[in-house]
């Protein structure tokens, strides 16, 4: 909970996938709220509802479970990005994975 930051050189393709997690007993829907910065600028405010997986778990954690995940594609421009995502909702626990698209990826020798 709080924020991430990453450092990112543009163009470049983020791929971001967030799930909250559960405690196994709850069985409703639940809505959460992340924003995006870019540069201290804010580039996105996300909304997501999040329904339990049948297929997600986190391993050793039997009293708690995963939503499915939501996705959200940022296009970034060229240059240096200093992005910033903040959960916006404080008593939940959200969890986030980034991609990078292949056609971003950049070997230098």
């Amino acid at each position: 909970n709080g924020s991430i930051k990453l450092v990112l050189e543009g163009p470049i393709v983020l791929k971001i996938m967030s799930r909250i997690v559960f405690s196994r007993n709850y069985v409703n829907t639940k809505k959460y709220r992340y924003l995006v910065y870019d540069n201290d600028k804010l580039i996105g405010e996300y909304e997501e509802k999040a329904y339990k997986s049948n297929s997600a778990y986190l391993k050793d954690e039997e009293e708690k479970m995963l939503s499915t995940g939501d996705a959200n594609i940022l296009k970034l421009d060229r240059g240096i990005h200093n992005i910033r995502i903040e959960n916006r909702d404080k008593h939940l626990d959200v969890i986030f994975r980034f991609y990078i698209s292949k056609s971003s990826v950049q070997v230098e020798k």
